[in-house]
């Protein structure tokens, strides 16, 4: 039972580097006058698939864009944007956004650097208890990231960044602007994978049959040899 312990412990704190990468944890809406227009001649013009989908959507001609993406395609769509053009320019256009930028890349790498210490004690720690400790310190952690993500999304939502000012032209708030931009639901996988990590070490202690939890406090020096 111990190494079935250590196994999902392990397992499961390893288990939230990819998610922190690849889980579609951010949701977007844009509205957008040009997706609006687009629709509408679309329909005069007699296009199929576009008279299908609005049809299909209950035939309301769709004024807003939404979907979740993942850090990485953010990272992906931003690196190939600042690829593009003068980078000096393009700093100057986010510099409200790189202080809560970067204190949010910080809280992500100390999420995953929690994991992983999450998982070398599982596996190396005769006291689990220090697994417990390093769970909560990764919960802490992820509510961290949401406040520094709040930061990130504000400057956005207000206007102050937007893709007018991004592309230098007016023409670009024809293109969309941020309704919503926020963490959702499925960003709670990772403080819950940590909780579930207490949660199944508290158990395993819980039921450790009454001669290995003496062995055990002897082992950790807090019990007395009778």
């Amino acid at each position: 039972m111990k190494y079935v312990y250590k196994i999902v412990a392990a397992l499961g704190a390893l288990s939230i580097l990819p998610m922190i990468v690849f889980l579609e944890d951010i949701y977007f809406k844009i509205t957008s006058t040009a997706l609006s227009a687009i629709f509408y001649i679309g329909q005069l013009l007699g296009k199929e698939s576009i008279t299908q989908f609005i049809e299909d959507n209950n035939g309301v001609v769709p004024e807003a864009i939404g979907d979740n993406i993942s850090l990485y395609d953010l990272y992906s769509l931003f690196s190939g944007f600042t690829s593009s053009g003068d980078n000096s320019e393009t700093l100057e256009k986010f510099e409200v956004l790189i202080s809560p930028l970067i204190t949010s890349g910080i809280a992500l790498v100390l999420i995953a650097i929690c994991a992983v210490v999450t998982a070398i004690l599982a596996f190396v720690m005769k006291d689990n208890r220090k697994v417990i400790y390093s769970s909560i310190a990764g919960i802490g952690l992820s509510l961290v990231f949401k406040e520094c993500f709040e930061g990130v999304a504000a400057p956005i939502l207000e206007g102050t960044v937007s893709i007018s000012t991004l592309m230098e032209s007016l023409w670009g708030s024809l293109i969309g602007t941020f309704d919503e931009l926020c963490l959702n639901t499925s960003f709670w996988f990772i403080p819950a994978v940590f909780g579930f990590i207490i949660l199944w070490t508290v158990l395993y202690n819980y039921t450790l049959p009454a001669k290995e939890k003496k062995e055990r406090k002897l082992m950790l020096g807090e019990g007395d040899e009778e």
